[in-house]
């Protein structure tokens, strides 16, 4: 299962690009999490916050629920 540990290190990396405000970069990292382990919500509420961070409410909206489910 080593791809299930790629995740982490893409929601880390994911980080480091908010904080150099390059949201399109965290939401590519973040979406490969999502892409890799559909089933971890964390990866779903990043998302989510990356969507938001670029204006798209509604898919950050849609991304966040999806982690609650």
């Amino acid at each position: 299962r080593k791809l299930d540990r790629s995740v982490p290190v893409l929601l880390g990396r994911s980080i480091s690009y908010v904080e150099l405000k390059q949201y399109d970069l965290a939401l590519a990292d973040r979406h490969k999490a999502v892409e890799i382990d559909p089933n971890n919500p964390e990866a779903w509420v990043a998302r989510g916050a990356a969507h938001h961070l670029l204006g798209n409410h509604p898919q950050g909206i849609a991304d966040r629920t999806r982690a609650i489910e």
